[in-house]
């Protein structure tokens, strides 16, 4: 009996042992050589007790294992899509440096282009400011001649807008003597008008009045012509003649 015990004992601190816990058991047996068997079972109880503690540090142990696997699929799955994440970033980071360098290149181009246009603006501004010192200088120079023309041009003005209400008044004075023109026009075509119909009455007036001159010529010429007939005719004949034709 006290052999079996001893061994099981044995097999005890042996799984103690596998187990992690055989510094504990190597102060607690000495391999079948205690001296009671209260100890022996003190020794029991005591890889008892820590093997209970032991299976409930594995139990502990594990479930931290599977929290610690899940943390771990948890943090590859966060690890992939950061990487993901970081991946696409560096994309448009890449875009982005790649625009900034295009936008750089195209700023030394326009600070180049902008350095020639203020070297070419400076020379014009030179130059402007060199016309506006002549143009300054010149109108020191003709100021008075500037004066004079002006004062040449008001009197000129001053002229043109005399000429201009007297060319409105004779203008005003053309239409009231056109108006009489075309009044006396009117005036006189009713005048031709009325000759014309005078000169065609008195037209014939005047055929009649030859008519009548040329009867009265005639008949002149005839009586002319029967006393002179009468001149010529002895009185004998005339009374031989009368008888005749009161016997007939």
């Amino acid at each position: 009996m006290k052999k079996m015990k001893k061994s099981l004992v044995a097999l005890g601190a042996i799984l103690v042992i596998g187990t992690g816990g055989g510094v504990i058991a190597s102060q607690l047996i000495n391999w079948g050589g205690e001296d009671t068997i209260d100890e022996i079972y003190q020794a029991v109880d005591a890889l008892d007790s820590q093997l209970t503690v032991k299976k409930r540090d594995l139990a502990t142990a594990k479930s931290d294992a599977r929290s610690a696997k899940s943390n771990l699929e948890k943090a590859k799955e966060d690890h992939k899509n950061a990487l993901e994440e970081l991946n696409s970033i560096n994309s448009e980071m890449k875009e982005y440096v790649d625009t900034l360098t295009v936008l750089q290149e195209d700023l030394k181009a326009t600070q180049a282009q902008v350095g020639e246009r203020d070297v070419l603006l400076q020379e014009k501004q030179a130059k402007l400011n060199e016309y506006v010192a002549l143009l300054t200088q010149y109108s020191e120079n003709n100021k008075q001649t500037l004066i004079d023309a002006q004062k040449r041009i008001d009197a000129s003005e001053a002229t043109i807008t005399e000429l201009e209400q007297d060319i409105i008044t004779k203008e005003e004075q053309t239409k009231i003597a056109r108006t009489q023109v075309e009044a006396l026009t009117q005036e006189k075509n009713s005048l031709e008008t009325e000759n014309t119909s005078l000169k065609e009455s008195n037209s014939d007036t005047q055929a009649k009045l030859d008519k009548a001159l040329n009867d009265v010529a005639n008949l002149r010429d005839y009586a002319e012509n029967k006393v002179y007939e009468q001149e010529q005719t002895p009185v004998t004949e005339v009374l031989v003649t009368e008888e005749t034709s009161f016997v007939e």
